[in-house]
């Protein structure tokens, strides 16, 4: 699902959607080379790789992983989050950029209470100014999304091995089922 803030037209700017893996691509002749052989020519290009989490999940016990702490960076992380979603009612986001606001609405469309724990004072900080920021938010706090800003989980409380709470470095506490961590990338 995507999230939008104004109404999209596809055919001022058409989009055609290319499934593919791309093996090359010459910025020179402007052409990216797909594995099956197809040459695209483009004018200019946007390359959208994907991204490594840089933060590791705490665990109880060395090998041991708390239950309801998630990465959501591929589609496994998306399979784990699906099979803890039936017993999470408080779902905490770790980061306000684009991966944390689109894993917090898709939370919220299924019906949690969603908050947003962001270390900047600003959502979407490394790329949109304040203004913008302040836009998204109020949109998003519209649709009940909370937000708490400038602050970071700190510790993590656990009830017969599944995640119950945090708390954050300001001391606030969270209940919470499921931690999704759309940080630190």
């Amino acid at each position: 699902e995507l999230i939008f803030f104004r109404p999209v037209s596809y055919t001022a700017n058409p989009v055609e959607i290319i499934q593919g893996a791309v093996t090359r691509v010459e910025p020179l002749n402007k052409r990216v080379i797909m594995a099956d052989g197809r040459q695209i020519a483009y004018d200019r290009l946007l390359i959208c790789s994907g991204a490594s989490p840089s933060t590791l999940l705490p665990e109880r016990n060395p090998g041991e992983p708390i239950s309801g702490l998630c990465h959501f960076r591929n589609i496994e992380d998306i399979h784990q989050i699906s099979e803890l979603l039936s017993d999470a009612e408080d779902c905490v986001v770790v980061g306000g950029g684009l991966i944390g606001l689109k894993a917090a609405v898709a939370l919220n469309h299924l019906g949690k209470h969603v908050t947003v724990v962001h270390r900047s004072p600003q959502l979407l900080s490394t790329f949109m100014d304040w203004q913008g920021s302040e836009m998204v938010a109020r949109i998003l706090n519209r649709q009940d999304i909370d937000f708490i800003l400038c602050d970071t989980i700190e510790g993590y409380e656990t009830e017969k091995e599944r995640l119950s709470g945090i708390t954050l470095k300001s001391g606030k506490k969270l209940e919470a089922q499921l931690v999704v961590w759309a940080a630190g990338v």
